[in-house]
């Protein structure tokens, strides 16, 4: 019997959720469905209902849709993963006839993405996350102090960092408004022994797809060993082109990120957990036609 599977969210159309899943079934010879549906805000406890009738076994959830995915888990007493329950998102459901399970692989499709990337090897690392929206909300349960010695979130608007702040409560981390994190981090950089001010950056804003300006310093990047563009193009993004202009020393972009969530929703509803590497350069070949 063929399993369905969706991804849920507002805009859809540019998903690549249902050619990745499609691959990942492929390496195991399941029998398996995967379509993207355009949900709104408000409706989708609507859309979940209609997806349980048509015998769905589960679904993605994305923008704008995480937190409310996570308000539902809560309001109908599902199953709540660690993971999901830290960052108050969720961006899988998993159904079955037990039970529901709500949670949240953006955290580790990141983390498994930069591990492969060097992260790993970095210790006492200071992490600089530019963007204080949605996308973070995955990603900060997953830093630790016996890691990291600090991770400072940047944000123009205040209300965003209050938010997180209220949420994520540690002394790992740093709330700053940009107009307060020029005045702690000057533009001044010693250009005959450079020193990397982070050990790793993450630009969680939307500037490469709404092309707004970058108001971050170039010096902020210099040497930087480790930088990367949660989104995502057939081409480097113009956040990349700035942080490789500016002297980052690595800089990629967020479809391994992409990739690497999406074998772990696959690996929750089959058990199969899939190979990565090809299905990247599949997902990248496809992009750049």
């Amino acid at each position: 019997m063929k399993k369905k599977f969706a991804v849920l969210g507002d805009p859809i159309d540019h998903s690549w959720s249902p050619i990745i899943q499609k691959l990942f079934a492929e390496q195991f010879n399941l029998s398996f469905e995967y379509e993207k549906i355009k949900v709104v805000k408000g409706s989708l406890g609507n859309s979940i209902n209609e997806l349980i009738s048509k015998s769905f076994s589960g679904c993605n959830i994305t923008v704008p849709l995480k937190q409310e995915a996570y308000e539902l888990s809560i309001e109908n007493k599902w199953t709540i993963s660690k993971r999901a329950f830290n960052a108050k998102a969720v961006n899988t459901l998993c159904f079955s006839k037990d039970n529901f399970l709500a949670d949240n692989t953006d955290g580790v499709g990141l983390f498994r993405d930069l591990n492969r990337h060097g992260l790993s090897k970095t210790k006492d690392a200071k992490v600089l996350i530019i963007g204080a929206g949605g996308a973070v909300r995955g990603i900060l349960p997953m830093f630790s102090k016996d890691k990291f010695l600090n991770v400072s979130i940047v944000n123009r608007s205040d209300r965003n960092l209050q938010l997180l702040s209220k949420v994520f409560k540690s002394d790992l981390f740093e709330y700053i408004k940009i107009d307060n994190f020029y005045a702690k981090y000057p533009n001044s950089v010693d250009i005959e022994f450079p020193c990397p001010m982070f050990d790793l950056i993450i630009n969680a804003t939307s500037a490469s797809v709404s092309g707004d300006e970058i108001k971050i310093s170039k010096s902020i990047f210099l040497e930087c060993p480790l930088i990367v563009d949660l989104f995502y193009s057939s081409a480097p993004t113009a956040f990349m082109d700035f942080a490789l202009n500016s002297g980052g020393l690595k800089v990629i972009d967020g479809l391994g990120m992409l990739v690497e969530q999406a074998a772990e929703s696959f690996h929750i509803w089959t058990e199969n957990r899939p190979s990565v590497d090809e299905v990247i350069s599949n997902v990248r070949f496809l992009m750049s036609k």
